[in-house]
């Protein structure tokens, strides 16, 4: 049964191996963790929104939409735009890279969050303040068997979030 909660682990790809965060947030409080994360970030951002719907509204291949230098203030009120659709969709994901500190904050389909990065101390420390409490031995909900649940009109928000995120990037023809 999973529970709220933070553990701390170590990613591995091919000869590099960086921090990674994992946290299971209840529904209460997934809003406010995706707000306060964001907010510890630099001023610009890239961005990745990824979404498995299918045309009939099912889970189906994925698809990203990768938008780059988005300034941070436009991607938290596109969050606050389409906060249900981030917190209920189970075919939408976001990510967003801030290389500045650097660090990776993902918010995957499943509505778990990891943030990847050489120093954690400040993600760890909103989630102490939030009262969620580190545990090395957490489940994941995608460690065991799960569904996801999404409905034609998250599709549709998905295509109005990239809308929205770009609509806040400088035009490059001026």
């Amino acid at each position: 049964m999973p529970r709220e909660g933070f553990r701390v682990d170590t990613y591995s790809s091919g000869n590099a191996e960086i921090l990674m965060l994992a946290a299971s947030i209840s529904a209460e409080n997934l809003f406010d963790v995706m707000i306060a994360m964001l907010s510890r970030l630099s001023d610009e951002v890239d961005v990745v929104v990824g979404s498995h719907h299918g045309l009939d509204g099912t889970a189906n291949e994925p698809r990203e939409v990768v938008l780059e230098h988005v300034a941070i203030g436009n991607l938290i009120s596109t969050c606050h735009t389409f906060a249900e659709s981030f917190m209920q969709d189970g075919c939408l994901s976001l990510a967003v890279i801030d290389p500045e500190i650097p660090v990776e904050i993902q918010l995957d389909e499943h509505k778990i969050f990891f943030v990847y990065g050489k120093n954690l101390a400040r993600f760890q420390a909103i989630l102490r303040r939030l009262s969620i409490d580190r545990d090395e031995n957490l489940p994941l909900i995608s460690d065991g068997e799960h569904i996801h649940m999404t409905s034609l009109r998250y599709r549709d928000a998905f295509e109005a979030i990239c809308e929205d995120l770009r609509a806040g990037q400088p035009n490059e023809n001026t």
